[in-house]
């Protein structure tokens, strides 16, 4: 009985370690082939997700580049309809475009622009409020002549203390680096009343640049010739400013009248300055046309 009974122990010992044995080679087995099929299998998924992700970036890149290619056709409609005289159609369609694409300054200037030629001094104050609060990282809010817009936008909105700190704003920028154009004793913030500011500001937007950016070429030197006409106007006893549209005259090919401004600029220049304008006037007063080249040289 003993024997028999160790016996059928000892068989059964056997028989479960048996079993165990066989069900860790079955577990491992199986792993292994998990193994393998995640291995075989991942690419696979990974791909599936990558695609997808992609297809969805690729769409937002197609919707993005739809949107800028309707910004930027909206805007050369307004730029046409500006050009063709049609200010309420232009100023419309760059309102269009700035409520397509929030996030470009390129309408703002159109709108501000527009409105400063249709004398909506109001908006136009507070389109450039809106480039300078919203977009002040930008080029174009950083940009002097930015400064010297919205001076003269605060000034025809009587608020005069204002256009003072915005037109030192844009002198303190623009007169290390402009001498040649701007003469410094002739743009000192601290010698003029407000009249002669506002002169000083046209004075510099035609002598700058005319516009903002490369807005309305057919305009440009319509735009030279109003801003120193304005200049004149507010202004009339500054030399300066005859002297610099006696020279756009010349530009223009008008002699006879550009002769004239210069006898008037010399006549109101000091005693150091009234022999430059005299010699220069003298250069036009001969028969001969002047140059191509004489004329260019007194563009900015």
């Amino acid at each position: 009985m003993t024997c028999a009974a160790g016996a059928a122990r000892s068989f059964l010992r056997n028989s479960a370690l048996i079993m165990i044995r066989e069900r860790l080679k079955f577990y491992a087995a199986m792993f292994v082939v998990a193994g393998w099929a995640v291995f075989i299998l991942r690419p696979v998924f990974t791909h599936a997700r990558t695609s997808g992700g992609g297809s969805r970036n690729t769409g937002q890149r197609v919707a993005r580049k739809r949107l800028e290619s309707l910004v930027v056709e909206t805007v050369r409609k307004g730029h046409d309809a500006v050009e063709l005289g049609d200010l309420t159609t232009g100023h419309a369609l760059f309102l269009k475009a700035l409520s397509l694409n929030g996030s470009d300054t390129l309408p703002l200037l159109y709108i501000a622009d527009v409105s400063e030629r249709q004398g909506n001094w109001a908006a136009a104050l507070n389109a450039w409020d809106q480039l300078l609060d919203e977009y002040s990282g930008s080029s174009d809010a950083v940009d002097p002549v930015t400064h010297l817009h919205r001076a003269l936008a605060l000034s025809k909105c009587d608020r005069e203390q204002a256009a003072d700190a915005e037109y030192l704003k844009a002198m303190t920028s623009l007169l290390p680096n402009q001498l040649q154009e701007l003469p410094p004793r002739e743009f000192d913030p601290r010698k003029m009343n407000d009249r002669r500011r506002d002169a000083a500001i046209h004075l510099a937007l035609s002598l700058l640049r005319p516009t903002d950016g490369p807005l309305y070429p057919r305009f440009e030197a319509t735009d030279h010739r109003r801003h120193l006409e304005e200049a004149v106007r507010l202004a009339p006893t500054w030399a300066f400013a005859r002297r610099s549209y006696a020279r756009e005259l010349v530009r223009e090919h008008d002699i006879t009248k550009a002769l004239t401004m210069y006898a008037d600029a010399a006549r109101l220049s000091g005693a150091d300055q009234r022999p430059d304008v005299l010699r220069e006037r003298q250069l036009y007063s001969t028969p001969a046309a002047p140059s191509a080249g004489t004329r260019a040289q007194w563009r900015p």
